[in-house]
Order: C-alpha cells, then sequence, then structure tokens
C-alpha cells in the first residue's frame, strides 16, 4: 500500500491524533448548529483511512464517532486537502469516501435502515481560494422536475488561506499546526507579516449550507 508522501502529512495525522486537538478542531469549526447538539464527551478516533490509494500522497483523512445529546452517534469525517489549489471533483469523491465508511458500519453490524449521520469537513490550506461546489446538487445539471429525485449532500470546509493567523484556533497546539499548513503553500513567513494581523478582521469561512459567510474574529 503507498504511504503518503506529502511532508505535511504526518503533521496533520499527528495532530489530529490527540482528542484534545481534534475536538477543539472539530468544535471551533463544524456549524454552530451541529455543535449546539453535541454532548461533552471528547471525539473517538475510528482506525481506518477512505481515501483512494492514488490520491493518498495528496490528501489525508480521520474519521471521528461522537456521541449526541440525544445518546445517538454522529460521525465526523475530517478530509485534509494538500493540493496547492482546489480539486473540482473533491464533491464526487467525498461521495465515494461517505459510502464506505457506510458500508464498513453495515459490516460491522450496524442496521441498513439506521445508518448514522456522517459530516464531512474538509480542510485546505492551498495558495488558491476554495472556489467549488460544496454541495453535490450545485454539480448536478437537471431539469427542477427532476432535481428532488437526485441525491444531494453538502460539506463543511474550512479554508485556512483568508483567516487571519491569531484566529486559526483558540487552543495553541492546534493553531500552531494549522499555521504550518497554512504557510505551507505561501511565500509569507507567519513569523513575520502574518501574526501581526490585527485580531477582529473579517474572514471567509464556509459552512454546510453552502453560504459564504463572514465571522470576525476576536
Amino acid at each position: 500500500m503507498a504511504e503518503p508522501t506529502h511532508p505535511h502529512d504526518t503533521l496533520f495525522k499527528g495532530l489530529l491524533d490527540q482528542p484534545g486537538t481534534a475536538g477543539a478542531l472539530l468544535r471551533e469549526r463544524l456549524p454552530p448548529e451541529i455543535v449546539l447538539l453535541l454532548a461533552d464527551d471528547p471525539p473517538e478516533l475510528v482506525p481506518g483511512e477512505y481515501v483512494d490509494e492514488a490520491l493518498r500522497d495528496s490528501r489525508s483523512d480521520r474519521l471521528y464517532r461522537m456521541r449526541l445529546q440525544d445518546g445517538g452517534d454522529l460521525f465526523l469525517y475530517v478530509l485534509i486537502e494538500h493540493k496547492s489549489t482546489p480539486d473540482p471533483e473533491i464533491i464526487l469523491q467525498l461521495l465515494g469516501y461517505l459510502l464506505r465508511i457506510w458500508r464498513w458500519l453495515i459490516g460491522e453490524g450496524v442496521s441498513v435502515r439506521a445508518l448514522p449521520p456522517i459530516l464531512p469537513l474538509v480542510v485546505y490550506h492551498g495558495a488558491r481560494e476554495w472556489t467549488v461546489a460544496l454541495s453535490l446538487r450545485e454539480t448536478l445539471a437537471a431539469p427542477a422536475a427532476i432535481i428532488p429525485y437526485l441525491p444531494d449532500f453538502h460539506y463543511a470546509l474550512l479554508d485556512l488561506g483568508p483567516i487571519p493567523d491569531l484566529a486559526l484556533s483558540a487552543y495553541p497546539p492546534l493553531r500552531a499546526g494549522l499555521l504550518t499548513l497554512k504557510y505551507s503553500h505561501r511565500r509569507q513567513n507567519p513569523a513575520g507579516a502574518g501574526l501581526h494581523r490585527r485580531q477582529g478582521s473579517a474572514a471567509a469561512v464556509y459552512h454546510a449550507d453552502g453560504v459564504r459567510h463572514h465571522r470576525l474574529y476576536k
């Protein structure tokens, strides 16, 4: 099996294999309405990788199980995109990864009539702004009467580029890791101009509703 060759793959996995760091990422970057549903338990890392082997030199993933306040489970699938530019096919690739996870769950004894939800979160640190579709439906060319019969899903997106350095995370270990990722495709030195950006500036953040939001970071 091919091993990932991207130099920041080990950094990403090392960060997200720690419950505190993974918990900070998920609670800070998932849509607020989803965070409100989560119990206080830390995320449980589920072993396995779902990315196509041919893409593992430019992509990494982690799967977590999180308890909901109502006692159910929510699976969080985190995919980090190491490419310097957005991949327009990522929505179809995500769909394949989600299907693999559901099939694995069925193999573990989960009823096909009661599959748990899986929420995808894409972490992108490329130099160009993320401009590709945030939902499957955005990619489908079909008459309005057919649309209700077609599958659809959204993913949450964390594009590190527009976020001020000090606002990457309130959790110092996670902030340091995300800062390294952010400048892996940028010439600007985070120890210089990047870190002195004034806190409170607006940054583009994408949530699962497919709308670009602007949040004021303090």
